[in-house]
């Protein structure tokens, strides 16, 4: 069944027998529920012995619980005033650690990571040339898209993308 409808996650996670996914969030939280998870894509969850894996990553030599996979991949808080200052990550021995910065880059694997744009009423729209969603129109004023969120999937690719443009920079009084 497809939903249009606005949906709480948690309720599809709970009703559901199995969650298939190819590389969402929504993957992760359902291994975090107890749920079995199938994935076809190559996720950061996947390939610790807590999903069905389409692909099976070489690189994946053990076996996690889902409160280590969890431990070792959360960023539990974040601060700042007009804009992102520091943010605290929760290490898998249990320390935490802040780390002051203006951004955080979230990776959504192989795939745009569309699911931010959408909890702001943005509507993804399919992308020919990359075989996947990306953000569409829709984005909050404010919200910049860059990198693989936005399908470009180079590590270059993706760091110039997230330079802002010089003609959006405010201009600086200066004299002869």
């Amino acid at each position: 069944e497809l939903l249009t409808d606005e949906v709480n996650p948690w309720d599809l996670i709970n009703g559901a027998a199995v969650v298939y996914t190819v590389s969402s969030q929504l993957g992760y939280e359902a291994i975090l529920a107890g749920r079995p998870v199938r994935v076809f894509g190559q996720a950061f969850y996947a390939g610790w012995g807590l999903s069905d894996d389409e692909i099976v990553s070489e690189r994946r030599d053990r076996t996690l619980t889902a409160a280590e996979l969890f431990a070792g991949a959360v960023v539990t808080g974040s601060s700042g005033r007009r804009g992102l200052g520091h943010v605290t990550v929760r290490r898998a021995n249990g320390s935490r650690k802040h780390l002051d910065c203006g951004a955080l880059a979230v990776s959504g694997g192989w795939n745009p990571n569309v699911h931010l744009t959408c909890h702001h009423r943005g509507r993804p729209r399919w992308q020919e040339d990359i075989a996947a969603f990306g953000p569409g129109d829709g984005v909050p004023a404010g919200m910049n898209v860059a990198g693989a969120a936005r399908g470009i999937f180079s590590t270059a690719g993706a760091l110039a993308d997230g330079q802002p443009d010089p003609q959006d920079q405010p201009e600086t009084g200066g004299g002869a």
